[in-house]
């Protein structure tokens, strides 16, 4: 059964587990929860001051914008005021090659600054 909130915390490693969740046969997460909770990691780090411990953590922030943002302007483009009331915003999946995409920009940036 998929999850409509996501407990971890955020950090790179976490980001990665939940982008590579999406590409498994039965996701543990909504799209709705992984951009939520992408929202809550930049919101955290906004916190923060955006003190960012290493490079892997500034990269992680910066996807993290990219999925939030990308959500947001998905929906806008996709649904009128009128449907995203009525919606259920869980049922909305974002284009599995976004997923696919920003979890190979993240391995690719580990492997290169590890």
């Amino acid at each position: 059964m998929k999850s409509k909130n996501i407990e971890l915390p955020y950090t790179f490693e976490n980001l990665l587990k939940v982008l590579e969740s999406v590409s498994v046969k039965n996701p543990p997460y909504f799209h709705a929860a992984i951009a939520n909770w992408c929202f809550e990691y930049v919101e955290d780090n906004i916190l923060k001051d955006l003190s960012f411990e290493n490079k892997l953590e500034e990269k992680a922030y910066n996807i993290a914008s990219s999925i939030d943002n990308e959500w947001e302007v998905f929906l806008e483009n996709s649904y009128t005021l009128e449907e995203l009331q009525d919606i259920d915003i869980f049922s909305i999946c974002l284009p599995l090659e976004w997923f696919e995409e920003w979890t190979l920009e993240l391995r690719s940036y580990k492997e290169k600054n590890q």
